[in-house]
């Protein structure tokens, strides 16, 4: 993985991923948290071609939440003021 990563900026395989081995559970409903916009789109085409493929059932991820997206904390903890 590392010398794919230093080669080409990328990794060739996800599975090749430490961590990414949810597909080897029964896992369904998880999410994915990322800084902005364009990464979520990054994320639901992965995730995609990850279902298309077989290697995840349809119903592993539930959402893709982008953080730039949010309102700041304080608005999250009192939306009333």
């Amino acid at each position: 993985m590392e010398k794919a990563l230093e080669e080409f900026g990328v990794v060739g395989d996800a599975m090749d991923i430490p961590g990414l081995d949810f597909y080897k559970e029964d896992i369904s409903g998880i999410g994915v948290v990322v800084k902005k916009s364009v990464h979520g789109k990054w994320i639901a085409h992965d995730i995609l071609a990850l279902v298309d493929r077989g290697v995840i059932q349809r119903d592993t991820f539930r959402f893709i939440l982008v953080s730039d997206d949010l309102p700041d904390c304080a608005k999250l903890i009192s939306p009333e003021d």
